[in-house]
């Protein structure tokens, strides 16, 4: 049966209603929560180069003076051999089949660090994993400091203006719990998201009367 014009229109004004209507409540942007780390916190140098997560869930941090493991909120710094030889700046480091932090060395030289023991060796491999940047989210720095575009929302870490020589923005990992991680001031940042625990409304819930002047109270029922 061939549905009439007045029916395609009935048709279109249902839907066009219930878009209007779901979107008259929706909740409010995510919370970004910081967690900041600094050599006072144990990190072996500000500057970081790149992050990784091995297979037990740490946080590796490769910086411009060795390895950082991350674990349960405390950093561990590994900056030289049990013989006593400087691991040096690291610019890329994965994890090998054994355990062991496989890293490239400032000079283009590849290393196994055995963390556990402390031992170091020359390292083979016929072809490096790729360097591709894993975070889904678009990121850089404007006017306001260092940007976040999440879910087409954008968040901001300001600049330090104590120190904005170090300002660039480097190393941004997203984890296998969805925190994300990155170099900027200078310090070493974990961030979290969580929901906002309120509801955005653009108009009265009782009408489709949008809000066009400032609201002067608030209430809230008995749940």
């Amino acid at each position: 049966m061939v549905k009439s014009p007045k029916s395609y229109i009935l048709l279109i004004t249902a839907f066009l209603i219930l878009a209007i209507s779901s979107a008259l409540e929706t909740h409010a942007r995510d919370i970004m929560h910081l967690q900041r780390y600094t050599v006072s916190d144990g990190l072996s140098h500000n500057i970081v180069n790149s992050i990784m997560e091995d297979s037990n869930g740490d946080i590796w941090i490769a910086t411009w003076n060795g390895l950082c493991r991350w674990h349960d909120n405390t950093i561990t710094a590994y900056t030289e051999t049990k013989d006593h030889q400087r691991l040096g700046r690291i610019s890329y480091m994965w994890e090998s089949a054994d355990g062991s932090i496989v890293y490239q060395s400032g000079t283009g030289e590849l290393f196994s660090f055995d963390y556990n023991t402390g031992e170091r060796s020359e390292k083979h491999v016929n072809r490096m994993p790729s360097m591709k940047r894993n975070c889904p989210y678009k990121w850089g720095e404007d006017e306001q400091g260092l940007f976040i575009c999440r879910n087409q929302i954008t968040y901001h870490v300001p600049f330090d203006e104590n120190n904005k020589t170090e300002s660039r923005s480097r190393a941004f990992f997203l984890d296998s719990k969805a925190r994300l991680w990155f170099n900027f001031n200078s310090s070493l940042y974990m961030a979290t998201f969580v929901p906002s625990p309120f509801f955005h409304f653009t108009s009265s819930p009782n009408s489709d009367i949008p809000f066009n002047a400032t609201v002067k109270s608030l209430f809230c029922n008995s749940q």
